[in-house]
């Protein structure tokens, strides 16, 4: 049985290395970053599995997929949002496509949910007023692994 698991807040970092190809529309809910970094496909693999199990509340629920051969992990949560006074939380599924040097995550949007269920309502989509906020969500994210995938390793102790 499928649990949601709700996104932490993640502080927002910059960098220039990354593309994004998005769009919203009447049939557009996809976003995808491309992001160059100094890591082989097993260490990104490893950093990107590492940071989901850190950043989301339940990461064995929300993981749909683990296959580290072909540097592939799909996770399956829900974003909050507000309209008005209330909460609101939209379904995603985020796919991250590691190879050596460079990684691609990608988003689908889902339905919502809301009103203290977790229930996903497919027929529902987000206000387009909302969308900068969900896609703000999904830039830290991105912005957060690529930090991750990013950094030197140091030398370490045997712990």
């Amino acid at each position: 049985m499928f649990k949601y698991a709700v996104l932490f807040s993640i502080p927002l970092l910059v960098s220039c290395a990354s593309t994004i190809r998005s769009g919203y529309g009447p049939n557009e809910n996809h976003y995808e970053y491309i992001i160059v970094h100094n890591k082989l496909k097993n260490d990104a693999y490893a950093i990107a599995e590492n940071w989901v199990a850190k950043n989301y509340n339940s990461a064995n629920d929300v993981v749909q997929q683990k296959d580290k051969d072909n540097g592939v992990l799909v996770i399956k949560a829900i974003a909050p949002f507000s309209i008005m006074i209330y909460t609101r939380y939209v379904h995603y599924t985020m796919e991250i496509r590691v190879k050596d040097n460079k990684s691609k995550i990608s988003f689908d949007l889902g339905g919502l949910a809301g009103g203290g269920e977790f229930h996903e309502q497919p027929e529902m989509t987000p206000p387009a007023d909302q969308m900068p906020i969900i896609v703000g969500q999904f830039t830290k994210i991105k912005d957060q692994l690529e930090k991750e995938w990013n950094k030197e390793k140091t030398a370490t102790s045997d712990f």
